[in-house]
């Protein structure tokens, strides 16, 4: 299967990696320290990524495709966030403040959320990014399930 060719897609590609850090500061303020230090990864999933599942069992996720950055625990969708108004701080600052609605208080580092340029995401590259992520991810997942040991 060929794969989008990701032509012209430095913002893009800034902006989802920017909106990333801010969801890994708070995976890691809000899960326990875990070995190989993966508490600071993010999960791979079909549309984006996903902060998985956080101590009080929600997690936040990030459509590539619609640009939403969303809150969902139990099954529901507890608030939805267009990271296309936004910029790194600002997008902490209403995630912290969403999350604070809900009734969750967590103090992550800022010391990756410094940029204060605004998001510039093309959600056709987006959505196109997130097929290239969730392919080769699946790919090395088949590799991994063939090795023995």
């Amino acid at each position: 299967m060929a794969l989008p060719e990701l032509v012209g897609w430095d913002a893009t590609r800034d902006a989802l990696h920017q909106a990333t850090q801010v969801i890994g500061a708070i995976r890691v303020a809000m899960v326990e320290p875990l070995s190989n230090d993966l508490q600071y990864s993010v999960k791979i999933i079909a549309n984006g990524i996903s902060s998985d599942k956080l101590k009080n069992g929600g997690e936040l996720v990030l459509d590539f495709a619609t640009g939403i950055l969303g809150y969902k625990q139990d099954y529901q969708l507890l608030f939805a966030i267009d990271i296309s108004s936004y910029n790194q701080t600002s997008l902490m600052t209403a995630v912290l403040d969403q999350l604070k609605q809900v009734g969750i208080n967590v103090e992550p580092s800022w010391n990756k959320i410094k940029a204060t340029s605004p998001f510039q995401v093309d959600k056709a590259i987006s959505a196109d990014y997130a097929q290239v992520l969730n392919n080769v991810f699946v790919a090395m997942e088949l590799f991994r399930a063939r090795l023995s040991g």
